[in-house]
């Protein structure tokens, strides 16, 4: 693997404690506003938890490379940990917009089942006036 990077330290210093150090950020604020959120009666608690997805996704994306890193410098190589270094490293985004694209999903939905019952009272009043409608002009007639 080819990285402009070769000294040892400088990849702790330059890649991964960044990384992680804003995964803890993410983490901590994302709690806190979860915690903010919950005294105050908003009404969204199931879309609370949530908010924790992309945080973790993050850590867990990294945490194979960190842990290989790690091996790497005591000079320990172990196959599956770069495979799953290799894995997760690059389905970050992809991880990222499937959990964001399933919240979209759930708002889209909750949309469509409101329209939907809303057609189907107006179906319902529609034939009640129909039946209204029949039954008043066989009595005129």
């Amino acid at each position: 693997m080819f990285c402009s990077i070769t000294n040892s330290n400088s990849y702790w210093i330059v890649l991964y404690f960044p990384i992680w150090l804003g995964a803890l950020f993410s983490f901590y604020f994302s709690w806190r506003v979860i915690q903010i959120l919950r005294t105050k009666d908003v009404g969204m608690r199931s879309e609370f938890k949530s908010v924790l997805v992309y945080p973790t996704i993050l850590a867990v994306s990294w945490l194979p490379a960190t842990v290989g890193r790690i091996l790497k410098s005591f000079d320990i190589q172990i196959f599956e940990v770069y495979f799953f270094q290799l894995l997760c490293s690059h389905s970050q985004g992809f991880t990222n917009a499937i959990f964001y694209g399933k919240s979209k999903l759930k708002k889209i939905w909750r949309e469509f089942s409101a329209r939907s019952d809303r057609n189907k009272q107006i179906q319902k009043d529609f034939h009640s006036s129909d039946n209204f409608v029949n039954e008043l002009s066989s009595k005129l007639m």
